[in-house]
């Protein structure tokens, strides 16, 4: 009797506790082995963060782009480079505040340069000067869309001139013409690309001239040797300092003419010595030469009537008398067979530029080494403008 209650108590017992041992086993099956942690889980995000990123990401892209445009003025360049180091709020600070205030200002510092820069045609400069005292969204809608629109006229006006320029090479005028018949934006390449180029040619082609010039100074030649062997700019300096390398070869020439000239050469030329400007020594040796050769010529054949020995015989042979032959320019006295075809033409003024004194042997070295020189400039220029057709 009491084995069987002591089996229907614990019977009772197992009945009552299953349910309990049941439902702990799934979270002991969960447990994690002895040394392991679970997992963190990420903790919410707020959404307003998530928009406040992305808007700076914005801004951080807007800075750079405005950076990185060629037209951004030098306040709009310091306070972006400025923003974009600092805080998002100061990002977000410089575009909706400082931008619009710094780009007022530098559009207005660019329409100031713009009028001054010599360079700019006629319709850009009036355009600038116009707007110089409007507001601020007039000079903003000048440089934004009136101003392509000036230059476009002023660049074709420029080319009508430079196709109308008497001085202006066959070449340079043919490729006018033909950028004329093309787009505002071949014309803008043309004027900014292509003319600096043909004119830098067509200055070396004038030094190759200078260089080829009968008669040419030492002084002058040397010059334009270096000149031609130099860069663009060596040549645009040789003809800029063109007028007083002549003046000094005038100069030295004509300082050796008084010493062997006659009477008339002498007077003349010590009168364009004294005046020393290089116009005066130029107008000497073109016309005031000659002038003053005939007249020594017609003084010496004058005195040379007589019949006596000293007096000469009337066709010069005397030792004092004679005939032009007393008139005995520079050249003769230093003259090589180089030279020797030019002493008759300077003794009758029809060469007027030919070296003589010191400079006479240098006019036939001139003659031979220039026209070598000349030769390989001239080739390197053709070739070189048929690479660019």
């Amino acid at each position: 009797m009491n084995i069987r209650r002591s089996l229907a108590a614990a019977a009772l017992v197992a009945a009552v506790s299953a349910p309990v041992a049941f439902a702990a086993a799934p979270a002991s099956a969960e447990e994690l082995p002895t040394g392991r942690s679970q997992p963190d889980t990420a903790p919410a995000t707020d959404p307003a963060d998530d928009d406040a990123a992305k808007r700076d990401a914005a801004d951080r892209a807007e800075i750079q782009r405005i950076l990185a445009e060629p037209t951004t003025g030098r306040g709009v360049r310091e306070a972006a480079t400025k923003a974009l180091a600092g805080t998002p709020q100061d990002r977000r600070h410089f575009l909706t505040v400082d931008l619009p205030k710094l780009r007022a200002e530098d559009n207005r510092v660019r329409v100031a340069q713009i009028y001054s820069d010599p360079t700019n045609g006629r319709g850009v400069h009036e355009g600038a000067r116009k707007v110089m005292g409007g507001t601020d969204a007039e000079v903003e809608h000048f440089l934004t869309v009136e101003l392509p629109e000036l230059r476009a006229q002023d660049n074709r006006v420029r080319l009508s001139r430079l196709m109308a320029d008497p001085n202006s090479s066959r070449y340079l005028r043919e490729a006018a013409e033909k950028a004329m018949d093309g787009t505002d934006a071949e014309v803008e390449h043309f004027l900014t690309v292509e003319l600096p180029k043909i004119v830098a040619d067509d200055n070396r082609i004038k030094v190759v001239r200078i260089l080829g010039e009968p008669g040419i100074g030492r002084i002058l030649h040397e010059a334009a040797e270096k000149a031609v062997d130099g860069t663009d700019a060596d040549v645009l300096k040789f003809l800029a300092d063109l007028p007083s390398l002549r003046a000094s070869d005038d100069r030295l020439r004509i300082s050796q003419l008084v010493e062997t000239g006659g009477p008339e050469v002498k007077k003349a030329g010590l009168a364009a010595l004294a005046t020393n400007t290089p116009e005066a020594l130029r107008a000497f040796l073109t016309t005031g030469l000659a002038r003053a050769q005939a007249k020594d010529k017609a003084a010496a054949g004058q005195g040379g009537t007589g019949t006596g020995t000293q007096a000469g015989t009337g066709q010069g042979t005397g030792a004092q008398g004679g005939s032009g032959s007393t008139v005995t320019p520079v050249s003769a006295t230093t003259a090589t067979t180089a030279v020797t075809t030019r002493t008759t033409d300077t003794t009758t003024g029809t060469d007027r530029l030919a070296s003589t004194g010191t400079d006479a042997p240098l006019g036939g070295i001139a003659a031979a080494g220039g026209t070598a020189v000349a030769l390989g400039a001239v080739a390197l220029i053709a070739a070189r403008r048929r690479s660019r057709a």
